[in-house]
């Protein structure tokens, strides 16, 4: 289409094979600006209608995908899903994480397409009004205008909180888009655990009772719409935020910013009482295994890894229990220290080959085999803005001489100091406890006080510790959060 216009616009000597091109009979002459303008208007006019047959046709196998009725033999050309598109009409059924219908009235997106909500927004009371519906207005915008094309509700204001709660979702369809943006690994019809693509949606329901719903878990989907929204990032024009002096640097996350400078008080996730209710039926049972998928379903990846650990962990300890109550009765007897010894160092070889293999298949399986984390810069980097050189983004760039500057003779000394400080106060307790002693003896009530004291003390310095701890580290400016 931008080919086409640029060459409208042009009309040099290929203007009758242009036009005869783009199939408007007209004749060889020079146009007006008014027949150009309406020549254009013609053309993207086409455009829509072919855009919007080939969604309704999109729509029409997702329907039956909601139902349950695979249809057979469809298969999803990359051209019959717009850039971009906000599948309207498209909506989830059945249980989510919070139905926004119990409470969250009077939001920006009707019941109809919102669905079900996946993440909490929390405003802070003091937010302008001004910046507050500038967020919103990213959150629901256009992606060709720097939005995320997300579902808005806001729940109504009580009287025990006045601050502005939004609780957003997506469409289907833009569910799949962002799934597919993010390299999600699925399995296929075949099996085979691949990258996770929408235009062969129909790939990837291995199972003939296989709904729409099931290709995403519940995980899924508030990852996306977490990292839909950690991507919302600052245009090139857009230097601060609305309402307030809060800079921007081009390609910033505006949703992290504002939750560093305290506009958004609250990001978080929910959690689905009927789910977890069919969760812990199944899970806490002592007789059964543990359902790892399910609690990966729910609650990712990560808390199922921990889980599935704790468990293949807890087998392994049965053959070391036994030979270790075998050792103590053993003993007084014979010399059996250094063979059991041997065996725990083969054990834990073993126990960790072992468990390597396990969490191998189930990154495998799961589809995170493959998957890297590239850190961006904490929102509270500072530095002068330069282009990255792995990403080519502009981002601040901060010498880390200066960096290495604070830690070693800075931030360094101040902890040897610290350390020398509880070093003395422990020792000076000691020494006031033994004088007490020798004065009152060792059953006076007088002999708690140092004990007393110090636990004070503790207190005391933990919260100055904290704080101190934090400043220096702010000083530090280190990059990434996990340097941080």
């Amino acid at each position: 289409m931008d080919d086409v216009r640029d060459k409208m616009i042009g009309f040099g000597d290929d203007e009758e094979e242009i036009i005869e091109e783009i199939g408007i009979n007209r004749k060889p002459t020079i146009p007006s600006l008014r027949q150009r303008n309406s020549q254009l208007n013609a053309l993207e006019s086409m455009h829509h209608n072919e855009e919007q047959e080939k969604m309704d046709e999109i729509r029409s196998v997702l329907k039956d995908r909601r139902k349950g009725k695979p249809k057979k033999g469809v298969a999803f050309d990359a051209e019959m899903v717009p850039s971009g598109g906000s599948g309207d009409g498209l909506r989830k059924r059945g249980g989510g994480l919070l139905s926004s219908s119990s409470g969250a009235t009077g939001g920006e997106d009707g019941q109809e397409t919102f669905g079900d909500s996946y993440m909490v927004v929390e405003f802070s009371e003091e937010a302008s009004s001004e910046s507050v519906q500038w967020i919103i207005d990213k959150i629901r915008g256009k992606k060709v205008d720097g939005g995320a094309e997300l579902l808005v509700r806001k729940e109504p204001l009580t009287k025990e909180t006045q601050s502005l709660v939004l609780h957003i979702s997506a469409t289907q369809m833009k569910f799949l888009e962002i799934a597919d943006d993010m390299g999600f690994m699925k399995r296929s019809k075949t099996g085979i655990i691949r990258n996770f693509n929408v235009a062969c949606l129909d790939d990837f329901f291995y199972d003939e009772n296989m709904a729409l719903e099931d290709i995403l878990t519940p995980a899924d989907r508030q990852i996306i719409i977490k990292y839909a929204l950690e991507n919302i990032r600052a245009a090139e024009h857009e230097h601060h935020i609305p309402g307030t002096k809060i800079q921007l640097y081009h390609g910033q996350s505006i949703i992290q910013a504002a939750q560093h400078k305290e506009i958004i008080t609250n990001f978080y996730s929910l959690h689905c009482k009927p789910r977890l209710r069919k969760l812990r039926h199944v899970w806490i049972k002592p007789t059964k295994h543990q359902p790892i998928d399910e609690i990966r379903d729910y609650f990712g990846e990560s808390v199922g890894m921990y889980f599935s650990f704790l468990g293949f962990y807890t087998y392994a300890l049965v053959v070391p229990t036994v030979l270790g109550l075998l050792q103590m009765v053993l003993s007084e007897e014979t010399e059996t220290v250094p063979f059991f010894c041997i065996f725990y160092v083969v054990w834990l070889k073993v126990f960790l080959e072992l468990w390597k293999r396990k969490s191998s298949a189930h990154a495998y399986r799961w589809g995170t085999i493959t998957m890297t984390n590239l850190d961006e810069p904490r929102v509270g980097y500072y530095g002068k803005l330069g282009r990255d050189p792995i990403t080519g983004k502009l981002t601040p760039q901060f010498p880390k001489w200066k960096t290495y500057v604070q830690m070693y003779f800075v931030t360094a000394p101040i902890i040897i100091l610290c350390i020398s400080i509880a070093a003395f106060v422990t020792i000076f307790q000691f020494y006031v406890e033994e004088q007490l002693a020798e004065s009152f003896g060792l059953d006076a009530l007088v002999m708690y006080v140092p004990s007393i004291v110090n636990a004070v003390y503790i207190a005391l310095s933990t919260i100055l510790y904290d704080r101190l701890a934090t400043f220096l580290t702010d000083r530090e400016n280190h990059r990434t959060q996990s340097q941080y």
